[in-house]
């Protein structure tokens, strides 16, 4: 005792002396010393030094690394990533949006990109769970005494309790370390109470080899099973096994983990929990069978030796209910290296016991969309779709009740029938009124009976046509609306919108299958209708069609049609094989009572045109506006002319200047619209010309900058659609000048004017009171003169009635000083030599001008 307290003295007095020196932090070597002191005395040592026994790690167990989870990004497959490659690719060049390549099953669980190795600790503790050394004990007491003590397991396998001394726990079980000292504070510490966990716990190192993603060694936490590394390690390469993975220990296989377990079934059973030095170790995959078509999971599977049919159906999750069972077909790599196919019953259990083989293809196709014992109902109906067919089906079995089952625009007078007449498809058309269908259910001739498999139509009354792709050109006058009615082929897809319930787009597939379906001997059933009906266009034949059959679907007459005749135009192929036309004239009225010398039987190809009543004229309108007594609009007769309706406007007024006035037509407005529109892209392509070419490169920016403005301003001229007229002629003199009216024409009768203008290259662009003394050159000069860029030797005047005067010679400025006049605008343009610009630029600015000056003239009124 005596030596043990001198010991002890001897100690403290060397370590105080030390810890003073070394500013209280000590070496490994007075650890140690310290290490050899009962816990009451290092208790005491600490206290008196100020050391807390937490820093000295006095346990001599190995450092604990900070606990921070594993950092694991997602990554992906290079499967995948190759495929949604190709995908993009595909997407951008518009090839659609096409099914992907199949994938590997399984490989993206796991798949991730490591960036940190700090092994995880944050998880609930199982009680059989084997305590070690670097695991930490946390002991909670309360009762008598209150504190907390943590704990190292040493190497030893020992933990230092005060008080208690050292007690063995290495090897036990967190479940008999906690009543191994539950225990001893019982029994030792009268009157103290306990509770007991863990705290930190140790890591351990292991190693991930084979075909993982990131292969090595991992420092992983002592609760890690084979799954928890597969994850740290970043997943398996896609070469790698899913079904063979082994946990070797010390050289011998303990485990031989099938993830697909775990996949397929949630088994966690044989993911056992790893040991210091463990390895697992995954070997390549040597057996894969593609799995594509109507199944739950479509991909390529990993499959065991032995396994069937039968089991891989497991593997994809089951078929779907489309999937044709009864006719898969397995593509096998044979013995030759010859693919072959065989064609599988998956209700027949000799196929589901076929053995799978390495390279092996399965594929389930869907069943056929052919639905049996269906009617099926299109076009302008409440419910349109399929419906059940049962013998003696009719019309009004499928239409009940026109207020309930049709649509407010349906047309009741005309429907058809699509029925299939052979193996090949081909189609006849069946025509009736569905008014009447209902008003006649026990008549068959009105209320057809239905087959199995027909098709139902029903049309709107109006013409709602949609065709994407081709506005443009309608807007560009390229196609016509009688280009439309009969169907012109153009090259780009017609599509239709899906609430198009019009004769155009419903009729479209009808006349495409007819028009397939047409040979030798079997004439193209469809006849045209032309002209003053309410739906003209190409129409099927029914059998036994008439004239009025056709009007009848056609929507009926207009009210500008001649309902005493119409034509009839029939192609007839001789017996040489020349092909002769004839026209037909028929009474329309003896067609409509049914008269058959006039209610023709029509034939193939027939063309049915309604006339026009003669002198029949739309109410066409024109606008006068300005310096006239009642301007306004007005409607007029056919031929009526421009004199004419001055007088009707009540004549000009006094302040009326007549040269000035503005003559504007619809049909001219939408020429000077294509012309602009050409000169435009004309303009483009001379400016990239211009951009290829040679020459100074800031003389070629410089041009192209001055022709994209002009582009722009092209964009933001307004075309007028002006007519140049001499009105003090037509009303002095109409009978040799006047002009006849069309529908939409407008007059702009501007107040006298007092000016003349002075625009283009001039250094002040204005207007001046008109002198008649006062010459072209001399106005120019009032304006500030020309500018560098002026092209002096093609000066001309717009005059106030649109007319555009040129020079004859250099001197017709001084000599024709009584050309010009009040409302004229002199204009200096560019010239056209000045760093070589564009060659349509004279041109364009000329029409520019004029649109300028026209404009100008209206907004005065």
């Amino acid at each position: 005792m005596i030596n043990k307290l001198v010991k002890f003295m001897l100690i403290a007095v060397m370590l105080s002396n030390t810890f003073l020196l070394d500013a209280i932090t000590p070496t490994p070597d007075q650890i140690e010393q310290f290490k050899n002191l009962p816990p009451a005395q290092q208790k005491l040592l600490a206290k008196q030094l100020g050391i807390n026994l937490d820093d000295l790690n006095l346990t001599g167990s190995p450092q604990k690394l900070p606990d921070v989870p594993p950092v694991v990004t997602p990554r992906k497959l290079n499967s995948q990533q190759a495929v949604d490659d190709i995908y993009n690719l595909k997407q951008n060049e518009n090839l659609g949006n096409e099914e992907k390549a199949l994938l590997p099953f399984g490989y993206d669980l796991f798949a991730g990109e490591p960036t940190s190795f700090t092994p995880v600790t944050e998880i609930p503790i199982p009680a059989e769970y084997v305590v070690g050394p670097g695991d930490e004990i946390i002991i909670q007491l309360f009762g008598k005494e209150n504190e907390t003590l943590n704990l190292l397991v040493n190497r030893n396998g020992k933990i230092q309790f005060p008080n208690l001394g050292p007690i063995s726990v290495s090897g036990l079980t967190f479940d008999d370390v906690r009543n191994l000292l539950k225990k001893r504070i019982k029994n030792q510490m009268i009157g103290v109470d306990s509770s007991i966990s863990l705290g930190e716990l140790r890591s351990m190192r292991v190693f991930v080899l084979g075909e993982a993603y990131k292969p090595g060694s991992y420092e992983v936490s002592s609760l890690s099973t084979i799954t928890n590394v597969l994850f740290v390690s970043g997943g398996i390469k896609e070469i790698g096994s899913l079904r063979n993975i082994q946990l070797k220990r010390k050289g011998k296989l303990i485990e031989n983990f099938d993830l697909y377990d775990l996949l397929l079934k949630g088994d966690t059973s044989n993911d056992k929990r790893l040991l210091p030095g463990d390895v697992v170790f995954i070997p390549s995959a040597t057996r894969k069978i593609a799995v594509k078509g109507e199944v739950t999971r479509p991909a390529i599977y990993e499959f065991k030796k032995g396994e069937k049919i039968k089991d891989l159906l497991q593997m994809f999750g089951g078929l779907k209910s489309s999937a044709n069972v009864k006719s898969v077909q397995l593509n096998r790599i044979n013995k030759q290296h010859v693919r072959e196919v065989f064609t599988l019953n998956l209700n027949d259990p000799t196929d589901l016991k076929i053995k799978l083989k390495n390279g092996d293809e399965l594929e389930i196709g869907a069943i056929s969309d052919y639905v049996n014992q269906t009617v099926k109902l299109t076009g302008a109906a409440t419910r349109d779709g399929l419906y059940r067919w049962h013998e003696g089906m009719k019309v009004s079995d499928i239409i009940r009740n026109l207020n309930t089952d049709v649509l407010k625009i349906t047309d009741l007078g005309y429907s058809i029938i699509v029925r299939e007449i052979n193996h090949q498809h081909d189609i006849k058309v069946i025509q009736f009124s569905l008014a009447k269908a209902l008003e006649n259910k026990q008549d068959e001739k009105f209320n057809p009976t239905l087959n199995s498999h027909d098709e139902l139509i029903l049309f709107s009354n109006l013409q709602t046509t949609r065709k994407n792709g081709i506005k443009q050109k309608i807007a560009e006058g390229e196609i016509t609306d009688q280009a439309f009615a009969r169907n012109k082929h153009i090259d780009e897809t017609i599509t239709f919108d899906k609430d198009d319930f019009s004769r155009e787009a419903l009729l479209h597939s009808v006349l495409d299958k007819l028009q397939r379906q047409r040979s030798v001997g079997a004439p193209y059933q469809v006849t045209t209708l032309a002209g003053e009906v309410k739906f003209p266009g190409d129409y099927p034949l029914p059998t036994n069609s008439k004239i009025s059959d056709l009007i009848l679907a056609g929507g009926g007459l207009k009210d500008s049609a001649y309902a005493l005749s119409a034509e009839v135009t029939r192609t007839y192929t001789k017996k040489s094989e020349h092909v002769s036309i004839r026209h037909i004239n028929i009474d329309l009225d003896g067609a409509f009572k049914h008269l058959a010398k006039d209610d023709l039987v029509l034939q193939s190809r027939d063309v049915v045109t309604v006339r026009i009543k003669p002198e029949w004229n739309e109410v066409s309108t024109v606008e006068i506006k300005g310096e006239v007594l009642f301007p306004g609009k007005y409607v007029i007769q056919r031929g009526e002319t421009l004199s004419q309706l001055i007088k009707r406007a009540g004549g000009v007024t006094d302040l009326a200047y007549l040269k000035g006035a503005v003559f504007l037509r619809t049909e001219l407005k939408q020429k000077e619209v294509n012309l602009l529109r050409e000169m435009q892209q004309k303009l483009k392509a001379e400016i990239a010309a211009e951009s290829i070419g040679g020459g100074s490169s800031n003389i070629v920016a410089s041009k192209k900058n001055n022709a994209l403005t002009l582009v722009d301003e092209i964009d933001s001229t307004q075309a007028l659609g002006r007519l140049v007229i001499d009105l003090p002629k037509i009303i002095n003199d109409p009978q040799q000048h006047d002009l006849i009216l069309k529908n939409g024409d407008a007059l702009v009768i501007p107040p006298n004017s007092q000016t003349i203008s002075v625009i283009g290259q001039v250094q002040q662009p204005t207007s001046h009171i008109f002198n008649r003394n006062i010459d072209v050159t001399k106005y120019i000069r009032m304006s500030g003169g020309i500018t560098e860029q002026a092209d002096d030797d093609r000066i001309y005047v717009i005059k106030a009635n649109g007319a555009v005067m040129m020079p004859s010679d250099n001197r017709w400025f001084s000599s024709n000083k009584s050309k010009l006049e009040a409302g004229d605008t002199i204009i200096v343009p560019l010239d056209t030599a000045y760093s070589r610009p564009l060659q349509l630029w004279t041109s364009v600015t000329q029409i520019i001008y004029q649109s300028a000056v026209a404009i100008a003239t209206i907004t005065r009124i």
